[in-house]
């Protein structure tokens, strides 16, 4: 009797568990930030991500990982001139993700951010704190992407993910119409493998 009581209750959580897949990506991530008076994807970094993806179905799946990433923003003015905001996050992306064929997945949703190192100078060095307000401990972006499976566990793909609110207030005036403040605007170009 105790051990099909034992394997009433193991049998569930072992059946939960198989059914998540794992992998890894990484590769670059090209960013601005919006705010910053100076437009373009200039600034470049890299980024890596272990993941976790559950299917609610054979289309449609749930992306939970974990990754590092960085971002900011630089603008070359000369050969001597130059600004630079760079900022590395670890974050939790949590997205949906939707097969529309054998090979291609549109995700979506949310990223979830902690801000682990951040810097702002010009050529004449760091920026003082009076020049350079301090940036939000945390970020929360709209991310959105498309994956192409080249492979049976691999592939590539294109995200794109931009703040929902302001990495740090600044006393610029908004042309937008949204509250004062920079965001950052990112597109990520990754492999990937699936476990």
């Amino acid at each position: 009797m105790r051990w099909f009581i034992l394997v009433l209750i193991l049998m569930p959580a072992t059946i939960f568990a198989q059914s998540f897949k794992g992998g890894i990506a990484g590769g670059i991530a090209m960013s601005q930030v919006d705010g910053d008076r100076y437009a373009g994807f200039h600034k470049t970094g890299v980024w890596a991500e272990l993941f976790v993806e559950y299917p609610f179905s054979k289309q449609t799946s749930l992306h939970l990982g974990l990754s590092g990433v960085q971002k900011g923003s630089y603008k070359k003015f000369n050969e001597l001139e130059f600004y630079r905001i760079n900022l590395i996050y670890a974050e939790v992306p949590v997205l949906l993700t939707y097969r529309i064929s054998s090979r291609s997945v549109l995700e979506g949703g949310l990223g979830f951010g902690v801000l682990v190192h951040s810097a702002e100078k010009n050529e004449m060095g760091p920026l003082s704190e009076i020049d350079s307000p301090a940036f939000n401990f945390f970020e929360i972006s709209a991310q959105g992407g498309f994956k192409y499976f080249f492979w049976a566990r691999a592939g590539g793909a294109v995200k794109l993910s931009y703040s929902v609110l302001p990495i740090r207030d600044t006393k610029q005036n908004s042309p937008y119409r949204r509250n004062a403040g920079q965001y950052n605007n990112l597109m990520q170009i990754s492999l990937f493998y699936m476990l």
